[in-house]
């Protein structure tokens, strides 16, 4: 009986941990070229269609130069401190990837 209590015991703490190793979130996001395919895997968990096609536009317009290193910069900083105040992928930061993509494509 206790060989098979010990075996249950492993076998739940085996299922447990490989459930922590699903939720792991990240902790920071990288200030260099690696970013944007971050912010886009970090974003596209549970996104709605509208907002995945406005996502691959923006990934887009990253990668081709459209923002400058300024605002990239500002972005990823942004993105940074959200994650250090648990701010949350639905709505926070897909609120805030929304403002900036309709600021973008203001013409002005």
């Amino acid at each position: 009986m206790k060989r098979f209590a010990w075996k249950g015991f492993l076998i739940s703490l085996l299922i447990l941990n490989s459930f922590t190793g699903i939720s792991q979130e990240i902790k920071e996001f990288a200030k260099d070229s690696t970013f944007i395919e971050q912010f886009k895997e970090f974003a596209e968990r549970n996104i709605g269609e509208q907002d995945e096609d406005s996502l691959e536009s923006f990934v887009q317009k990253w990668q081709s130069g459209y923002f400058t290193e300024d605002i990239k910069n500002s972005f990823i900083d942004i993105c940074n401190l959200m994650l250090d105040n648990k701010a949350t992928r639905d709505p926070h930061f897909i609120n805030y990837f929304n403002l900036v993509w309709n600021f973008s494509k203001m013409k002005i």
